[in-house]
């Protein structure tokens, strides 16, 4: 590991840019390519949003051990 190692924990794109992104998709006003490039998106993320009929957030890091009532 170099000496001066930087963790990318946050996202380079806008939740609400995915969101637009995955509607022009789907609404065919243009490609994955070219939609992933002009809100800077990865295709892969913009492609599971649009393969999936509902909106998820993406979720980052590790699973949790606790549930939701510990």
């Amino acid at each position: 590991m170099p000496r001066n190692y930087v963790r990318k924990t946050t996202p380079k794109y806008d939740i609400e840019d995915l969101r637009r992104g995955a509607e022009d998709v789907r609404s065919k006003r243009s490609i994955l390519g070219e939609t992933a490039t002009k809100f800077s998106v990865p295709k892969t993320t913009l492609f599971k949003q649009v393969k999936s009929e509902t909106f998820k957030l993406p979720k980052k890091g590790r699973h949790s051990v606790f549930n939701q009532d510990q």
